[in-house]
């Protein structure tokens, strides 16, 4: 199979996941509500965690990306594990201690929403969205950011994304695993 044919495969079949899959609105729905009922609904939830989780899911329907549409993907995928996670308490022990007003389920599902937040906010979606930059330019289509600022900041995620993994591994608990 060439690598054209395998490139067209792989474009319809996440054009028929798009079009045909209830999984995002699941991915969405679930950790929304799960928040509403822990935090209540307020202006901060809505900002903080429904905007981004509705954009992804957007984003799952609207662009021809497939990096965008995978890691929108993952990204509904793992705030919805939070609802699980919160049950757990042998998996990821040290997860939680952000939200002490909170019964220590609840405050581990946010601590892991606030985790998935921060590493998809400032290392996996800058990322997608300067190398789709870049590989438009490449291609000589129409950008929205010029070639310099697209490699300032892929080099300023060279900063930001180790940070966000030793933010997630002291700070918030990821260590150790079982």
């Amino acid at each position: 199979m060439s690598k054209t044919e395998h490139i067209h495969i792989s474009t319809r079949c996440l054009r028929y996941l798009r079009e045909h899959n209830p999984l995002p609105v699941i991915g969405f729905l679930i950790p929304i509500a799960h928040l509403i009922a822990v935090r209540g609904l307020s202006r901060g939830i809505l900002f903080m965690f429904v905007l981004p989780a509705l954009f992804a899911t957007a984003l799952i329907q609207k662009t021809e990306n497939a990096s965008a549409i995978i890691a929108s993907y993952v990204f509904l995928f793992l705030i919805t594990i939070g609802v699980v996670l919160g049950k757990l308490p042998n998996v990821f022990p040290n997860l939680g201690g952000r939200f002490s007003d909170l019964p220590p389920q609840h405050d581990r599902s946010l601590s892991w929403y606030l985790l998935c937040y921060l590493a998809f906010g400032f290392s996996v979606a800058p990322v997608i969205w300067f190398a789709d930059n870049l590989r438009r330019h490449r291609q000589g289509k129409t950008t929205e950011l010029a070639k310099f600022t697209c490699w300032l900041g892929l080099a300023a995620e060279l900063i930001f994304t180790p940070m966000v993994a030793i933010l997630a591994v002291t700070e918030m608990g990821l260590w150790p695993i079982f």
